[in-house]
């Protein structure tokens, strides 16, 4: 949300972290809808996260949220969306793997593949997992159309290089 009534001069993008720079025409404060939150992997290797995204509205089917980035802030990957619609009542995951990412709509019964051109092509697929210890996660999401509510769940396992202090 930025201040007034705003006109976008500049954007940009820190490869490097993630972080986003904007310049607009007005004085105040731009709110990022976004959060950041700790994730410790207590594995001994890379573990791939699954992302639930689960909305609920007023009105169901007609209000959602665009889903624009989810980065580790610890490992710096970060990945950018194309129009990803969190709709209310539906359910959205966003899965990795050492293969890559599929992202998934769940509604009712049915479950949509949403991965082809939904992931902007500058997105760190390949490297996005948590990494041993603590992860900051960010994740950002746009009202675009009402105010849903949009709750986010991170399912993943432990793994492991070996085991350790276990007889063979």
């Amino acid at each position: 949300d930025f201040p007034g009534s705003t006109t976008v001069s500049a954007f940009a993008r820190n490869p490097v972290n993630g972080d986003y720079f904007y310049g607009f025409n007005t004085t105040g404060t731009m709110l990022v809808p976004g959060a950041l939150n700790s994730i410790t992997n207590n594995g001994t290797d890379d573990a791939y996260p699954v992302f639930v995204f689960d909305s609920s509205a007023d009105v169901i089917g007609t209000e959602y949220a665009t889903l624009t980035t989810l980065a580790n802030r610890t490992t710096g990957a970060v990945i950018n969306f194309n129009d990803v619609r969190i709709l209310a009542g539906s359910i959205v995951t966003v899965e990795f793997s050492p293969q890559g990412c599929k992202i998934y709509r769940l509604v009712g019964q049915s479950k949509v593949d949403l991965t082809a051109g939904a992931i902007v092509r500058d997105s760190d697929v390949s490297a996005f997992a948590l990494m041993p210890g603590l992860n900051q996660i960010l994740l950002a999401a746009m009202d675009t159309s009402g105010t849903p509510t949009i709750s986010c769940y991170c399912l993943y396992r432990y793994r492991h290089h070996s085991l350790s202090g276990t007889a063979v």
